[in-house]
């Protein structure tokens, strides 16, 4: 017995239908297949890429550990830390090696460390003129200080007024355009 056909069997398949050129399919095939070979590689070597990372997170938080560990025990044995002394540095590019007296100048970075601190912006600004006149340059942060090349009388003129605008602004007059526009609109 033959089985009864539908309609459906009895329409032509695609392939009946177009029968393209078989170099055409071919090259698609070819490219298809290229392209998948190729996701799958960059798929591996996305998961060993991610992998790799793992291993040094991994690496990193146990040396972490072995370093706060033995941080820790430093912080034991080791005396309380003292207050941190201002020096002298050549590490910027524009210091310089001037014969300076090294302690009149450390001893001069203390007192404006410590009038800072106690808040006489007076005093503090008072040695600032002092270590311009010097040509020292100094940062409050790291508390290294270094000297810089002797300025002529032209190029020290306009840093030393500066300095003298700061210092009469903390005396309670104004320094500067915008601080006497800005006390003149206050009083009326």
């Amino acid at each position: 017995p033959v089985p009864p056909t539908s309609r459906l069997d009895l329409l032509p398949t695609r392939e009946k239908m177009s029968e393209p050129d078989d170099s055409e399919t071919a090259k698609v095939s070819a490219r298809a297949v290229a392209q998948k070979a190729y996701k799958k590689e960059k798929k591996k070597r996305a998961k060993a890429k991610l992998a790799e990372e793992k291993k040094q997170d991994q690496e990193r938080q146990s040396e972490s550990v072995v370093t706060k560990e033995t941080d820790a025990e430093e912080m034991q044995t080791a005396p309380a830390p003292t207050k941190s002394t201002w020096c002298r540095t050549f590490s910027c590019k524009k210091a310089i090696h001037r014969p300076v007296d090294i302690d009149k100048i450390n001893e001069l970075l203390e007192k404006r460390s410590e009038a800072k601190a106690e808040k006489n912006y007076a005093v503090s600004d008072s040695i600032t003129l002092q270590l311009i006149d010097l040509e020292i340059v100094y940062d409050d942060n790291t508390r290294e200080w270094h000297t810089r090349a002797l300025l002529s009388v032209e190029q020290k003129r306009p840093k030393m007024e500066q300095a003298q605008k700061r210092v009469f602004a903390n005396q309670g007059g104004p320094a500067t355009k915008k601080q006497k526009k800005t006390k003149a609109g206050q009083k009326e």
